[in-house]
């Protein structure tokens, strides 16, 4: 059994490998490779709806919201979550009228025009973005730590495939995933990280044929 998967797929390639690893053991997984996910949702993902700078891919935190709920019920309404201006999209998305791209891109549009860039936390109501900031036991903080796929130990070959100029999914990902699992007691010689970067700012799509 081989486990690979880019971007999203590379945060369920981790998510498998330690599924069946916890189940059946290391031996059952023959090896894995991690390309370019978001393994830190609580730490390096979640900083994205903080800081106060523009992400260009800020449908991603109502897809992660969206799937939380869908699973943890751990809010009653979109509009719990997410400013007036933003719902009717997000509700379009959600009901499968639109696709992630376009829910970006009138994310993007909707930030500009209200808010002068896409600053990601803009999208959502205050009290849910005090609540994420201040309160480290929030629901949706829990929820993004005890998603969480880094904090283990692989025990097949594997191997963390990035390039530091991702614009979607921070190269920090993989940074905090692999010295969190030789802290752990990962062996060093068969769980290793590389940067295919090669120094011209590869981005998240330029990622994906060097990382395969």
């Amino acid at each position: 059994l081989f486990i690979t998967g880019y971007s999203q797929g590379g945060y369920a390639a981790a998510a498998f490998h330690k599924g069946m690893q916890d189940k059946h053991g290391a031996s059952f997984v023959t090896a894995a490779a991690y390309n370019s996910g978001p393994y830190s949702l609580s730490g390096v993902m979640r900083d994205l709806i903080l800081v106060d700078s523009a992400y260009q891919y800020p449908a991603y935190i109502p897809n992660t919201m969206l799937g939380f709920n869908e699973y943890y019920e751990a809010f009653d309404d979109i509009a719990d979550v997410f400013k007036p201006e933003f719902v009717t999209d997000i509700q379009k998305y959600y009901d499968g009228d639109i696709y992630l791209t376009e829910l970006n891109e009138r994310i993007i549009d909707t930030l500009t025009q209200y808010f002068g860039s896409p600053v990601a936390y803009h999208m959502l109501n205050d009290n849910i973005l005090d609540s994420i900031a201040n309160r480290p036991n929030y629901i949706i903080n829990k929820l993004l730590e005890q998603n969480d796929v880094y904090n283990w130990v692989p025990e097949s070959p594997t191997r963390i495939f990035y390039c530091k100029g991702d614009d979607q999914v921070p190269y920090k990902n993989s940074e905090v995933a692999i010295a969190e699992m030789y802290l752990l007691g990962a062996d060093t010689d068969d769980v290793k990280a590389e940067d295919l970067d090669d120094g011209s700012g590869m981005t998240h799509a330029d990622c994906v044929q060097p990382a395969f």
